[in-house]
């Protein structure tokens, strides 16, 4: 599916004040799923179905935390 981003409105401002995630999983509904979760709970939230995806993603710097599905 590629890159598949969800942002908030004030990341869209470059609000750096927001907590920014990143979600590698390959399973479109999990991917999905844990993206809405933490997208209520104030994340802007970055998802990556794959390796290249996911470096994509992190060569904007912009991410402070990884949820990575390893198996």
């Amino acid at each position: 599916r590629g890159l598949d981003l969800q942002a908030a409105p004030a990341a869209a401002r470059g609000d750096r004040s927001m907590k920014r995630l990143l979600i590698v999983e390959d399973e479109e509904r999990i991917r999905e799923t844990l993206a809405d979760f933490f997208a209520t709970q104030e994340f802007v939230v970055s998802t990556a179905a794959d390796l290249a995806t996911a470096r994509t993603v992190l060569a904007r710097g912009d991410v402070a935390a990884i949820v990575l599905d390893l198996l």
